[in-house]
């Protein structure tokens, strides 16, 4: 019965940024996490050097939900 999830992946590079894969696979699950009431909260993407990206504070599940709400 969870209604909030993180989700946490690794790039094996020096870069933590996303690449455009994972902000369309984020965005596919927080659609269908969304129709089942279930919340993504973050994802975050940590290097090799353990620098980490956080989709939350760089605003990209804030504009998953704004997109819901014009589909």
């Amino acid at each position: 019965n969870a209604r909030k999830v993180v989700f946490v992946h690794n790039h094996p590079t020096t870069s933590e940024d996303p690449s455009q894969e994972d902000i369309e696979t984020t965005k596919k699950l927080y659609i269908a996490f969304k129709y089942h009431n279930i919340k993504i909260v973050e994802h975050l993407i940590v290097n090799y050097m353990g620098r980490s990206f956080s989709f939350s504070n760089n605003g990209i599940l804030q504009g998953f939900e704004e997109y819901i709400k014009k589909i």
